[in-house]
């Protein structure tokens, strides 16, 4: 009904509808939640999706609604399902650009689900925080850089990977 109610009538339906839901059944359906649902259907869709993941929320879903490509969309449900990220994780990595960062031949194979090697998700560039603003990066400065912010280095290249800090302590003898 949501789908039609766009075509034939106006968007002014849509506001009868989420006046009705919300007395019937409570304030969750607002017309921009509804608007939200429509735009999820079209998706659907046009997708042809099979199933959809019983693994994403509706907030996932939603947040992926702002998206226009769908191979970029099916990568994001797919690293949901994966690495059962939370809502923010995923706005992360798409604030990220993480699907953008991928060389082509990794898109191609993810469209054409071929098989992917490990070295494929390895983003381009890797973002290292530069806080101290350095203008000239030498290895040394690199390193410091990297080492500084680890965790979001280690983030950068991706799950699987482990770090372990080993920090020697010195005995005092007095």
């Amino acid at each position: 009904m949501l789908v039609e109610a766009g075509k034939r009538y106006g968007e002014g339906i849509i506001k009868e509808y989420s006046k009705k839901l919300k007395a019937d059944v409570g304030k969750q359906y607002t017309e921009r939640t509804l608007r939200r649902f429509r735009q999820f259907y079209n998706l659907y869709v046009e997708a042809k999706w099979s199933t959809l993941s019983t693994k994403l929320s509706w907030s996932h879903y939603s947040e992926l609604l702002s998206i226009s490509n769908i191979d970029k969309i099916n990568y994001y449900i797919k690293l949901v399902e994966e690495q059962n990220l939370s809502i923010r994780e995923l706005r992360t990595k798409i604030k990220n650009d993480e699907y953008e960062r991928l060389d082509e031949n990794t898109k191609l194979k993810l469209i054409n689900k071929e098989e992917s090697k490990i070295e494929d998700f390895i983003k381009n560039p890797i973002i290292i925080n530069n806080r101290n603003n350095y203008e000239i990066i030498s290895e040394k400065i690199l390193q410091k850089l990297v080492i500084e912010d680890i965790e979001n280095f280690m983030k950068e290249l991706g799950r699987g990977y482990t770090f372990t800090a080993l920090t020697i302590m010195k005995k005092f003898i007095y």
